[in-house]
């Protein structure tokens, strides 16, 4: 098989299970091994021949990208910027939205001092690894509809830490850093001002850092870590529930599903062609829509873009910043003998964040064209987002440029996608500290977002036009019960 030749990879899986459910997702360099454990956890050795894995005040400014939904083919230089906020007072490392139109934001707390204060009466944080006592937030919560904002109170480091939102709506985030790696964190939504991070009493049993988490069809959260002593882009592994409940995992240039309620890996893949993908090489991934035909189980195809070339990283450090990787692959993962089938984005991207739109396209956006993720590890930030038209039969016309932003997003930067539509971009700060002044790539805390499907006026008869006019009608229906689940 593929790994035969592969240097050793391991991954820890643990499962948590919570009376009422949670979870969310992912960033820094270092590698330690990390559980998690509310009221149950199973932990569990899976073995594979080949693969084996042990399952034991600054600025925040929102704006509007509007993308466009005409035709596939459409011409490059869509797209349209606009300003929410100017600032948050917190650099968006981490975005999660929730099912009531809010969105948690939060940032790492060992830097020192935020630029948003925690209001009055609040108390302060006194277990700060930067300062003795912190009386600013880390963490926000920012409400879509209303462009307003307040601030939280995490109480441990979330650097390098992972989550999911469970069934219910709750965020569920798990490992970190200092005091943090092994923390449990809940954020249950809330429609008034009494919502807040709740620490767990029960700790996670080992330390987490860099791993990522699922939701699964019980409602349990999976919480994966990769490693590979001989290798250093392991971290942050892509996951992706499939279909039939089994786990597709990600790391490096390799990929399994995991057979997660038996311990075992069931199937390996082909080695994914050209660069690292995962951090610090770091790319990202989708689950291309799955269409139901109902002419028996639906294709699964998983698609990768960007990352970096091995040992990208170390000549990061040393200020030698290696062109990012301008490949994606696509591979169906319920092929009875699949491969990977490669294709080249207009330019080379490392640190991306890559989203399913409503129209069912993908947006490619933020991150650098040349190093890795890091501290002052990445040049040369791209500025244009592309939109991938995954229907498109011709390769050459499934990548769209789109307007470029002013605002360079490195590392330490997020996008996510709302429910009217828009995308909201924020973060990136390559540097330990907060740093405006005196860099090339100040820390920046605006907030951007797109409005591609409301604004964009589509032409008649076009594929993604018939899309946008099925997404119109869906909207109020999705609207409506993201208010109300019952």
């Amino acid at each position: 098989m593929a790994f035969k030749k592969m240097s050793f990879l391991c991954f820890l899986v643990i499962i948590l299970s919570f009376l009422k459910p949670t979870s969310e997702t992912h960033h820094h360099l270092r590698h330690r091994l990390s559980a998690a454990a509310p009221p149950r956890i199973s932990s569990n050795p899976a073995t594979s021949s080949r693969f084996q894995p042990h399952i034991s005040s600054s600025v925040l400014f929102h704006s509007t990208l509007s993308l466009p939904t005409t035709s596939h083919a459409a011409a490059s230089g869509g797209g349209e910027w606009s300003l929410l906020q100017e600032s948050i007072g917190v650099s968006a490392m981490h975005m999660q939205l929730l099912h009531n139109n809010k969105v948690v934001i939060f940032d790492r707390t060992d830097f020192g001092p935020s630029n948003l204060t925690l209001p009055p009466g609040q108390k302060c944080r006194n277990n700060d690894e930067a300062l003795k006592t912190d009386c600013t937030a880390h963490s926000l919560l920012y409400d879509v509809a209303s462009n307003t904002y307040r601030p939280l109170m995490v109480q441990t480091d979330v650097w390098c830490s992972s989550g999911a939102v469970n069934s219910n709506g709750t965020l569920i985030q798990t490992g970190g850093y200092h005091s943090g790696d092994r923390k449990i964190r809940i954020f249950e939504p809330c429609d008034d001002f009494n919502c807040d991070w709740v620490e767990l009493n029960l700790n996670l049993t080992v330390p987490r850092w860099y791993a990522s988490d699922q939701i699964l069809p019980d409602n349990r959260v999976i919480v994966v870590e990769t490693t590979d002593p001989k290798e250093e882009n392991n971290l942050y592994p892509f996951l992706h529930l499939l279909p039939d409940g089994n786990l597709f995992v990600f790391a490096n240039q390799r990929s399994v599903i995991l057979d997660f309620k038996n311990n075992k890996i069931i199937r390996e893949f082909p080695v994914i062609p050209g660069e690292k993908r995962t951090y610090p090489a770091t790319g990202s991934s989708v689950m291309l829509p799955v269409k139901l035909t109902g002419d028996g189980f639906p294709a699964v195809e998983i698609m990768v873009c960007g990352g970096a070339r091995g040992g990208a990283y170390i000549k990061a450090t040393q200020g030698k910043y290696v062109k990012a990787s301008k490949s994606c692959g696509r591979i169906r993962v319920t092929d009875k003998d699949p491969n990977w089938e490669m294709e080249d984005m207009p330019m080379g991207r490392v640190m991306p964040d890559m989203l399913l739109l409503p129209t069912g396209d993908v947006i490619i956006l933020n991150g650098a064209s040349k190093g890795t993720a890091g501290w002052e590890c990445a040049d040369d930030p791209v500025l244009n987002p592309l939109i991938y038209h995954p229907d498109e039969p011709e390769k050459e016309k499934r990548f769209s440029v789109l307007n470029p932003t002013t605002i360079p997003r490195m590392y330490h930067s997020s996008a996510i996608l709302l429910p009217d539509g828009r995308v909201l971009v924020g973060g990136s700060n390559p540097h330990v500290r907060y740093n405006f002044t005196g860099v090339k790539y100040p820390t920046d805390l605006r907030l951007y977002g797109s409005d591609s499907i409301r604004r964009s006026q589509p032409q008649s008869g076009s594929g993604s036009s018939q899309r946008f006019r099925e997404v119109q009608r869906a909207l109020p229906f999705y609207m409506h019960h993201m208010r109300d689940p019952q």
